[in-house]
């Protein structure tokens, strides 16, 4: 997605930062042999893939992750490689590919080998700033197609007249259809002041829309204040600037009379576990919030102090994409009885992913911990159950899509409205 993800602590500040990430993507399966060294220099590429090996020995009898049978196979594969394949490759694709296929031999969708390119990118992406058009992109499981499901505000997809529901065929003739989303992504955004030629199809009619890159400031926080005093906060993610923009939501709404809330976690796929236990402890009187579990037992608590708490009547909308931090804040909310929550069952993400750089450049992502909600429950697969379940649709007979046409929302502005005349009534 061109929607950022979660903010990046630097390696000098903190090197592992436990994140719950959005749900997986489908791996691409990279075969063990596409990613080995040229047949010449094969003295060197075995020195190599020794140093590699020790460097990841698992204490196999033989004294490594490979014997000498697998280590010669190896070689042999990287031989008919070269002298066979009709183009060639690059013997640093070939290493940084050795390290892909050992880390996808954990099978987790969310364990992942990062070069230092695709590090880079992820962190400017969960930095929040960024150069590109300023839209959140998605695509569309049944037609594969690229689709703007968010145009930010005084943005270059705003001003180049893009809109959400546009499908994005190509930038810069790169069609995005057999493509995997983060790859398409690389060619929409690109240094700033630079022009993306986007192809694009609104409404059955093709065109083609110039947009001119520039630096966009991502905010994952929206709100405004409904009727009956009710406020409603969009959070579309736990990134590193979402604490300060709810904050400001809170601040503002509560300075317009704010008697109860919404909080939209419909399309929140997740985010580092710190913001959102920040956030919960802005709630949440003194206990414990979630805590994590690894393979050995060792368990770390989030908690929550008595500095702050919030005492207006809630209600949480979910959807079958809220996932892992989205989930952990939700949990932690039902198991306190601090929310109603209204949707559908959630997806199911109960497991936390550290992000360890390495000082080539590259890092690491690997999935460490179990989390479990206050009152000790884990969902992982399993998700979590709303109070009241009731799928998406809009009243408007024209579909057109709005918060007074939504009926989750309806349906948590009429319960808000019992709950806020309870309290009157006390």
């Amino acid at each position: 997605m061109d929607e950022m993800q979660q903010q990046y602590a630097a390696p000098e500040q903190n090197p592992e930062r436990a994140l719950c990430e959005k749900q997986p993507k489908e791996k691409k399966k990279k075969s063990f042999g596409a990613g080995v060294a040229t047949g010449i220099v094969i003295c060197l590429f075995v020195c190599m893939i020794a140093g590699i090996i020790i460097a990841v020995n698992t204490g196999r009898k033989t004294g490594g992750v490979l014997n000498a049978a697998e280590l010669e196979k190896l070689v042999l594969l990287n031989s008919m490689l070269d002298e066979k394949y009709y183009k060639e490759i690059k013997d640093e694709d070939k290493v940084e590919y050795i390290y892909k296929g050992l880390v996808e031999s954990a099978e987790d969708p969310y364990t992942e080998y990062m070069t230092k390119k695709e590090y880079d990118d992820y962190k400017i992406d969960s930095d929040g700033n960024y150069a590109g058009i300023g839209a959140v992109l998605a695509k569309d499981k049944e037609t594969n197609e690229v689709t703007i499901i968010r145009v930010f505000d005084d943005s270059p997809a705003m001003k180049a007249g893009l809109k959400e529901y546009d499908v994005i065929l190509s930038a810069d003739g790169t069609y995005g259809k057999n493509m995997d989303i983060d790859e398409f992504v690389t060619y929409v955004r690109g240094t700033e002041g630079t022009v993306v030629k986007l192809e694009i199809e609104r409404d059955g009619e093709k065109m083609t829309v110039d947009v001119t890159r520039d630096i966009v400031t991502i905010t994952s926080v929206t709100y405004e204040m409904l009727k009956n005093n009710i406020g409603y906060i969009r959070v579309d993610e736990f990134m590193g600037t979402t604490k300060d923009d709810y904050d400001k939501a809170v601040d503002d709404l509560t300075s317009q009379g704010m008697q109860a809330m919404i909080l939209d976690f419909r399309l929140n796929g997740g985010g580092f576990v710190d913001v959102a236990t920040d956030m919960l402890d802005e709630i949440l009187p003194k206990g414990t919030l979630v805590y994590l579990l690894d393979k050995n037992g060792k368990r770390t608590d989030y908690t929550s102090d008595e500095a702050h708490k919030t005492d207006i009547p809630i209600v949480i909308l979910v959807s079958e994409e809220t996932a892992s931090a989205a989930e952990i804040f939700t949990g932690a909310m039902m198991d306190y009885d601090k929310a109603t929550v209204i949707g559908k069952q959630t997806f199911g993400k109960g497991i936390v992913q550290t992000i360890i750089p390495l000082t080539d450049g590259s890092a690491l992502k690997v999935t460490t911990e179990t989390y479990y909600t206050p009152k000790g429950n884990a969902i992982h697969g399993k998700g979590l159950t709303p109070d009241i379940e009731m799928d998406f649709d809009l009243v408007d007979e024209n579909k057109k899509y709005s918060l007074e046409n939504d009926n989750q929302v309806e349906k948590a502005i009429e319960v808000l409205t019992k709950e806020i005349a309870k309290v009157g009534k006390k």
